[in-house]
């Protein structure tokens, strides 16, 4: 018997499936219209739907012209920098033109900068017979920013070879002592850079540093403890004399926050310098040459200092506030300066750039020299 299919059948899905195109539309009606088309008979189906189409055709003919979204710009592509310092970019690099901030503020205070350059020489010094000659540099604010002793292993006979000063960079002028000093003053930075420059043939010998966040008593015999504290620390570390034919660059670090944000007076005498260090306010880099095998070296310091002067001399006007960044940032760059420490790290001739201008030369002894904007 031939069954004859109504039109009911022939709406149904095949395979159990529903036309992707009925789907499509049902999906474009409201909620209340899929519930009127189920709820309607068979018959009256098509009829609402059509109806369902004819008004929502009428609808988007009514609605204004929509304005087709800007093109999206392209993203440029940014070259990576590289920073030697966890520290978001900021470090205690004393040959870095960039001013150190602090951590509040402090008010208003003139920006100095200063550079001092020695030679260190390990066959003889101002002492006949010393075995060793031993260097510290620290970030004490005033006249002297390091010194070279000659000592006897004995600790019977020591004397200094050399002093490294600020008055050949303008903080403090031989010729405007009292005029120009501050009357207090804060290092905020200090680097020291060291570099053999004996002949190829004679170069030999090895050199220790270390980088100390401690006090350091150089009266007397306390010489001797300290090259035997130097020889024997594990945090010292030991550089052949020809890895020191490229130079190689060692940072201070804050270890005490209260003292190294405070503006004392600025040391004059040697000791000032003597005293400062003991209970100071930065680390101090210890470099120890053992004197048996004669070499040259050169040495050179960089600080970075916030003064307050007179208003009687010109360098008060020219006082602003220093920069401050958040205590996280700025405890992030000390603890890379500690960790690297007594490690130091070998300097780029990008880096050298800045370290070969002779400071304050051009500036001129009446403004003091060295005054960055």
């Amino acid at each position: 018997m031939k069954t004859t299919q109504t039109k009911q059948d022939s709406e149904a899905p095949r395979f159990g499936r529903r036309p992707r195109a009925r789907h499509q539309e049902s999906s474009s009606m409201t909620p209340k219209q899929q519930r009127a088309l189920g709820e309607a008979p068979q018959r009256e189906r098509a009829r609402l739907r059509a109806s369902f189409r004819a008004q929502r055709e009428q609808a988007n003919a009514n609605r204004p012209p929509q304005k087709a979204p800007p093109p999206r710009a392209k993203a440029r592509s940014r070259t990576k920098v590289q920073t030697r310092s966890k520290g978001g970019g900021m470090n205690f690099n004393g040959f870095s033109p960039a001013p150190m901030p602090l951590a509040f503020s402090v008010g208003r205070a003139t920006r100095l900068q200063g550079l001092s350059r020695s030679e260190v020489n390990t066959t003889t010094g101002s002492v006949t017979g010393q075995d060793y000659s031993v260097a510290i540099f620290n970030g004490a604010p005033g006249h002297y920013v390091g010194k070279v002793y000659d000592v006897n292993s004995t600790g019977g006979n020591f004397g200094l070879s050399a002093v490294f000063t600020m008055e050949a960079a303008g903080f403090v002028t031989a010729t405007q002592a009292i005029s120009v000093r501050p009357d207090t003053a804060l290092c905020s930075k200090l680097s020291v850079r060291i570099r053999n420059i004996s002949k190829a043939v004679d170069v030999a010998g090895v050199v220790r540093v270390m980088n100390i966040a401690a006090g350091i008593d150089v009266n007397g015999p306390e010489l001797i403890n300290l090259i035997n504290y130097v020889n024997d620390h594990p945090r010292t570390r030991t550089f052949g004399a020809s890895e020191l034919r490229a130079s190689r660059q060692f940072d201070t670090h804050p270890v005490d926050q209260a003292k190294y944000h405070s503006f004392v007076r600025p040391g004059i005498t040697a000791a000032d310098w003597d005293e400062a260090i003991k209970d100071p306010a930065m680390s101090s880099i210890v470099m120890l040459f053992p004197t048996i095998l004669a070499n040259h070296y050169e040495i050179t310091v960089n600080a970075h200092y916030y003064g307050r002067y007179r208003i009687t001399g010109p360098l008060a006007n020219m006082a602003s506030h220093p920069a401050t960044a958040p205590l996280d940032m700025l405890n992030r760059a000390r603890d890379e300066a500690e960790r690297i420490g007594s490690d130091g790290y070998a300097v780029g001739s990008r880096v050298l750039r800045h370290a070969e201008k002779p400071f304050g030369e051009a500036v001129g002894t009446a403004a003091g020299a060295l005054l960055l904007a």
